[in-house]
Parts: C-alpha cells; sequence; structure tokens
C-alpha cells in the first residue's frame, strides 16, 4: 500500500519541478555540466533508478544552488528511497527559494508524517487539505492528515477529516478502512479515560457487560448487567440490554419472562422507548401472541417512525394475521431504509403472493436471492464472517426464521 501511496505521489508531482526551463541564467561555462545532470536526472527517474536520479540531482544542486525546481525534485527522489529526514531539508530549501512552488509544502507534510513529527505534519498539512478538493494529492494528503491527527490523539479533528475525506471518496475502500478505524481507537480512548475516572461507576460495568455481550461471553454479560443494576436500579438502557442477553443466551420460557420483566423494567424508565416496545412485541410474536405483539410494533413505529427492524416484525406480524395488504406497505417502508435486507423483499415477496400479485413476488423473490447471496447476508456466511464487536445490533433482529403460527 506505501508504494502505491509513493508511486502516486512521484506521478504526480515530478511534472510539477521541471528543471530545464530554469537553467538559462547558468554560467556558460557550466551550461555542459547542468545539460549532463539534468538529462541524467531525467532518465533515472524516467526509469525509477532513484539512486542514480539523487546522485545527479545532487550535483545538479551544487551547480544551481538557487534552482527551487532542482531541490524539489532531489526531495522527491529521497523521499522515493524512504530518505525522508534528507527529502525534508531538500523541501525546505525550495520552498524558500519559491514559495508559490505547488506540492512542496504537501510532500514536506508527507514526509514528516512519516517520520512521526505530527505537530509540524499537521501545520503544512491541514491547509494543504482543505485547499485541495480537486487536487488529485488531496486524497494522500488527507489520508496521512488522519494519521497524524489520530496518532495525536486529537480526534476531534480527526472526526472532521474523516468526514471530509468520506464526503470526497465515499466509495473508496482506503479512506473507509481508516475511517472505521479511527472510531474503533476513539472508543478505547474513551473506554480508558471513563475505567480510570469512575473506576466505581456502574457505567463501567455496562461498558464491560457490552463488551462481553459483542464477544457472545453471555453469562458474563449477564452478571455484569445486573451488578450494574445494583448500582443504579434506573441506570438508562441497562434493563433493555440484560432483557435482551437473557434471549441471546437461552431459549428457555423462564428466561423469556425474566426477559419480558426486564422489558417493562426499561419502559418504567423510560416509556417513551421505541427499542423496549419492540423488544416486548418481539416475545410477544415467539410466544404466538400475535396481537400483543402487534400493539407493541405499532407502538414502537409509532414512537420512532424509522425503526427498520419494527416495521419488519410488524408487517411480518400482520401477514400471519393474514392482513397482507397492511404489511405491505411497511415493507416498503423497511426496504426504503435498507434497500439490502433479504428479510424485507423475503417477506414483501410473501405479501404480494397472498394478494395474488405474482409480477410483485417475482421481481422480489430475485431481490431476495440478489442479497441472499452476498457471503456476509445471515445464515450464509460461507468462509467470511464480520469480526466481533461490528455484529451486535443495537436491538434483536428480524430473521429469515419460520413464522410463528398465527392466532386461531
Amino acid at each position: 500500500m506505501v508504494r502505491v501511496k509513493k508511486w502516486r505521489i512521484c506521478a504526480i508531482a515530478v511534472s510539477c519541478f521541471l528543471v530545464s526551463p530554469c537553467l538559462a541564467w547558468a554560467q556558460q561555462n557550466a551550461q555542459d555540466e547542468i545539460r549532463k545532470y539534468s538529462a541524467e536526472a531525467e532518465n533515472a527517474m524516467a526509469a525509477k533508478d532513484f539512486a542514480s536520479a539523487a546522485s545527479a540531482l545532487e550535483k545538479l544542486s551544487s551547480l544551481t544552488p538557487d534552482v527551487a525546481q532542482v531541490h524539489a525534485n532531489l526531495g522527491l527522489v529521497y523521499y522515493m528511497q524512504n530518505r525522508y529526514a534528507e527529502a525534508i531539508v531538500a523541501f525546505q530549501k525550495a520552498a524558500k527559494i519559491d514559495p508559490a512552488l505547488p506540492k512542496v509544502d504537501m510532500l514536506q507534510g508527507i514526509c514528516l508524517t512519516e517520520i512521526g513529527r505530527y505537530k509540524d505534519a499537521v501545520k503544512l498539512l491541514e491547509p494543504a487539505f482543505r485547499s485541495s478538493a480537486k487536487d488529485p494529492m488531496g486524497r494522500v494528503v488527507g489520508l496521512d492528515l488522519l494519521r497524524a491527527y489520530q496518532a495525536l490523539q486529537e480526534y476531534s479533528q480527526a472526526d472532521e477529516v474523516s468526514t471530509e475525506l468520506l464526503r470526497r471518496y465515499p466509495d473508496d475502500a482506503e479512506v473507509l478502512f481508516h475511517s472505521s478505524r479511527l472510531h474503533g481507537e476513539q472508543s478505547l480512548s474513551l473506554i480508558l479515560r471513563l475505567v480510570q475516572s469512575a473506576p466505581n461507576s456502574p457505567w463501567v460495568l455496562l461498558t464491560f457487560a457490552q463488551i462481553n455481550e459483542d464477544e457472545k461471553h453471555y453469562d458474563s454479560a449477564i452478571a455484569q448487567y445486573r451488578q450494574a443494576l445494583k448500582l443504579d436500579p434506573r441506570l438508562p438502557g441497562a434493563h433493555l440490554s440484560l432483557g435482551r442477553v437473557l434471549l441471546l443466551s437461552s431459549s428457555a420460557p423462564e428466561l423469556m419472562d425474566e426477559a419480558l420483566q426486564q422489558f417493562r423494567d426499561e419502559l418504567e424508565i423510560d416509556p417513551q422507548n421505541p427499542r423496549a416496545e419492540y423488544e416486548i412485541g418481539e416475545v410477544y410474536r415467539k410466544q404466538g401472541n400475535l396481537n400483543e405483539a402487534l400493539a407493541h410494533f405499532v407502538r414502537a413505529t409509532d414512537l420512532q417512525p424509522e425503526f427498520e427492524e419494527a416495521e419488519i416484525a410488524l408487517a411480518r406480524t400482520l401477514v400471519n394475521l393474514h392482513r397482507p395488504k397492511e404489511a405491505i406497505p411497511r415493507l416498503l417502508t423497511a426496504i426504503r431504509l435498507n434497500s439490502t435486507n433479504e428479510v424485507s423483499h423475503f417477506l414483501l415477496a410473501n405479501a404480494y403472493a397472498q394478494t395474488g400479485n405474482e409480477t410483485g413476488q417475482e421481481s422480489e423473490m430475485a431481490l431476495y436471492r440478489k442479497y441472499h447471496v452476498r457471503p456476509y447476508a445471515s445464515n450464509n456466511q460461507g468462509d467470511f464472517q464480520l469480526p466481533v464487536g461490528l455484529t451486535s445490533p443495537e436491538v434483536t433482529p428480524q430473521t429469515l426464521e419460520a413464522n410463528t403460527p398465527h392466532q386461531p
């Protein structure tokens, strides 16, 4: 990756540092040597023979000490050789001679990042990035600026750079990778601060309970959620999380009943909580109590109109109650919120089938098959699995389980 980055920078920068037009002033007796080393440097750089290019440019810089482009090219060659400290000196000389020479500050900032001088790098990269929206080097500059801010743990500035990179390059794999890492580092840093500043806080227990939940260590998560609630029985979100982990740990009826009570306890603390309403509805749906489930799903979607999982759950409950026409608009809403969810397309195909819409059924089944074969789709993971910590949803997800039988 670093090698690819270097070739990109070299290809962009070399065209900015043309030397020959700037040598006309040289004394006649030096012209032959200047032409010789200029040609050697140009040929060596074209051949990517950077050792020979460096040798020629070093001699040329002695003959033409006041030509900014020569020092800039020498800095570029040093950069390609990983001689970052020497590259910085060469770029500084070029900038001193000609402050308007393009790319020099960018390249100097990139080299400063490579040797860990992040504060100095930021001073050059920040203005360069802000003014480089249409510059081919803007992406590289932005990634190095992001790296520098992360190293300095200046996360608010890193967030701004990440947001701008994602705006400019929304589907760039490298940008997406480094932006995701940024948020992971921020999370770890904040957890460490929480533990250090309030080691006996229920929030610490809640944090580690959620980590254990992500790792699927459900017994440990349950114990920590319980301990957090002993310290603060009205801890926001704790009853909801405990109820979800109880359901994840086992399908035993007694745990389902306990989970249901935890969700009700969450509503006692926060009567406007759509997730608690949804989870209560899910318990009732899985128990076959569809009318009770329907009431809670409706309540969840009323409280949070763009709640994808609740829309899906409400629709599948309506289908099971033989009310497919009412289910269809709910599923269309869910698909508008997330067009790649295989569950929504499968259920909509089912609803269309029940209403006699064969064209709609075929179209939705085609979309279901399209998204079901993704390597990360539910129940079809193949050899690829998203890492733990990226897969734990905030609410119980709707899956392609067998539909719960409807009430007589």
